[in-house]
This record gives C-alpha cells, structure tokens and sequence, in this order.
C-alpha cells in the first residue's frame, strides 16, 4: 500500500482561483488543474526568489520533493499557456494552519495546534511601516454600511485613506473563505497600504499575522457606521488591542 502523502505548508487558499484565454467561453476550454502546493511552490521560488532550501523548508518538504512539486508546477502552466488551456487552481495536500488539514479534510479541536501553523510563513516578509491608511470591517460598500462583527469573516473592508479623505472598497469572501482567511485578508490589506485596522472582534491567528505585520488593531462594541466608528477613532475613543478578543 503507497504511503500517504505528507502535508506540504502552505500560507493561504488563493481568492482567484480560475484563469482562462481571453474572448474563449469556458465551455470550449480544456483546464489543467493547478495544486495548492503547486502555487505555493511557485510563490515561494518565483516570486518571492527563495531559493530551494528555503522555499522547501517553508513547505515543510524536502528539497528533491519541492523540485518536483515545482517542475510539475512549472509544467502544467506551460501546458496551458502554449495549448491556450484554462488553468483552475484546487485540490492538494496541504495544510495552513488554523486547526485545518485540507488533506483530511478535517476540522481539528479549537485546543489541536496543527503543526503546520507558523505565521511568519502566513505573510511575505514586510510591515507596516509608513502605511496610513485604516481599515474598517463592513457589512457593506459604503460609509454608512454597519461595521461587520469579525475580522475573518468581513464581507468588506472600507479603507480610508487620511491624506485624500476617500474611501476605497475592499470585496472580501469572508463568510464563503475557509480557515486561514483572516491572515490572508490581513495580508492583502497591508499590500493596499493599510496600517491600522478597526473590528469589533478578531481571533488569535488573525491577531497574530497583525502582530508580525506590524498592523495595530482597535475594536469597538457598539453597533456603529464605518463612518460613526471612524469618527470615534479620530476623538481617540477607540481601545486599542493588544491580544485577541475572539476564540475564532
């Protein structure tokens, strides 16, 4: 009987998840399917420019079967690319943390630590450093939207930007968003310029990658606008946190 695969480390599940030639109907496409730890390898090699000790270290892999997961990687984009196939990014064996082993497809006990969480490995290396910009959690697209109960699960993040005094729209899967989604949301928002964000509850995973990121966080418990909540952060009326405030 073959040995199971183990679990490769992975930082987050990817929001878009589907590519396709331009003007082609999907109907009429053919679609490789790109592993998770596929495009991890990918992230970890190409675009962040480790190089394979590191990249497979961070996978928790060795290097012969980093190589491998790279080059079948590196295959199937090329497949698709030369062929005009789509590419669908799903399925795998991979873990990343949050008590959720994809592989298993399982949900692990709130006290089962899965080995594979490491929140440096969640976030590229960065801060927030010079980032000005607030982050609110909304129930909707404008500033008179209620602000959302948790981070994680935010539909939207309305950014402000202090300098313009403008509000962006930021679209999150929160609620459709898996384990892990509060990291990714968290690193997403600092690549927006974002370096204060305000929730009414955040949990400890998402309040860790804050913390390694550099991002202060402040939490209100009235039921506010973005706009309201805003206005309270500008009079200082906002508490400030320094742990998390919700065991999700």
């Amino acid at each position: 009987m073959p040995r199971e695969p183990k679990c490769r480390r992975v930082a987050f599940e990817p929001i878009i998840t589907f590519f396709k030639p331009q003007g082609v109907p999907s109907s009429e496409l053919e679609q490789v399917i790109l592993k998770i730890e596929e495009l991890e390898a990918i992230r970890l090699k190409d675009y962040l420019v480790l190089d394979q000790e590191a990249s497979a270290s961070t996978m928790g892999v060795s290097r012969p079967t980093f190589q491998r997961i790279l080059t079948e990687a590196h295959a199937k984009i090329a497949e698709a690319l030369i062929n005009g196939k789509a590419i669908r990014i799903e399925g795998g064996n991979y873990c990343f943390g949050g008590g959720f082993c994809r592989r298993n497809a399982r949900n692990l006990e709130n006290n089962d630590d899965c080995p594979f969480f490491d929140v440096a490995t969640l976030i590229e290396s960065s801060s927030s450093s010079g980032n000005t910009k607030i982050a609110i959690c909304s129930s909707g697209q404008t500033p008179d939207s209620l602000i959302a109960d948790h981070f994680g699960r935010s539909s939207y993040f309305l950014i402000y930007d202090p300098g313009a005094q403008t509000f962006n729209v930021f679209s999150h899967k929160g609620k459709e968003a898996g384990y892990g989604a509060g990291a990714n949301a968290a690193r997403r928002l600092l690549s927006e310029g974002v370096g204060i964000i305000i929730a009414k509850q955040i949990g400890p995973r998402s309040f860790a990658a804050m913390q390694h990121l550099g991002i202060d966080v402040y939490t209100i418990s009235d039921i506010n606008t973005v706009e309201e909540t805003l206005e309270k952060y500008s009079n200082h009326q906002l508490e400030q946190l320094f742990n998390s405030n919700s065991n999700q």
